[in-house]
Parts: C-alpha cells; sequence; structure tokens
C-alpha cells in the first residue's frame, strides 16, 4: 500500500509541473494552447459542433491565419478523459482541435 501511494504523489507532482509550466504564456504557446499570434493576420472562423454529452449545438469562434482558406477536414473521435474531440485540419498545415468534457464545456487548442 504505501509503494502505491507513493506512485500516486509522484504522479500528482507531475500533474501540478505539467500545469504550472502550460500557465507560463511562452510554454502554453509551445504546446500549442494560444491562439495565433495577432501580427500574423488571423480571421475568426465559427463554427458550429455538438457536444457529446449534452447534444446540444455550440457555435465556437475560432482564430485561424488568414492562409487558412477553404473547407477544413473535420475529424471527431470519443476520448478516454473527457467526452470526446473534434478536429479541424487546413491545408496550410493549421490545426484546431476543441476537446469536450463531461460537464458541458470544451477547450480549443491550436497547433501550426
Amino acid at each position: 500500500m504505501p509503494r502505491q501511494l507513493k506512485r500516486m504523489s509522484q504522479v500528482l507532482v507531475l500533474a501540478l509541473l505539467l500545469v504550472a509550466a502550460a500557465g507560463n504564456t511562452a510554454q502554453a504557446a509551445r504546446l500549442g494552447l494560444l491562439c495565433p499570434p495577432p501580427d500574423c493576420c488571423t480571421k475568426t472562423f465559427t463554427v458550429i459542433v455538438c457536444h457529446p454529452c449534452t447534444g446540444c449545438e455550440i457555435p465556437i469562434d475560432l482564430c485561424i491565419p488568414c492562409c487558412c482558406d477553404g473547407c477544413p477536414v473535420v475529424s471527431e473521435r470519443c476520448t478516454l478523459i473527457g467526452a470526446g474531440l473534434v478536429r479541424y485540419d487546413w491545408c496550410c498545415g493549421f490545426t484546431a482541435v476543441i476537446r469536450f468534457d463531461k460537464c458541458g464545456g470544451y477547450k480549443v487548442h491550436y497547433r501550426g
């Protein structure tokens, strides 16, 4: 039992360190958690998604670079933690991922 407790405390400390690191703006940008910089010429792209748990349609504004033209490739899947995700991939290499939680909320992550 003490061995399991030690392992759980190590995992908890690691999780807290990751959360603290994501709070740092530069680190969050490297992890793809921020919108593209404003000097990059961005535009708003509104998508309407259906939340997997509530079944409600939610309009979500995505902040994407101006070079993202045309319709993105859309994929969705269930996740182990949370309720699922929807991924939007543009041909310019930019990606927006909407992750849903079980309480009805969501978070948007950007990469590219």
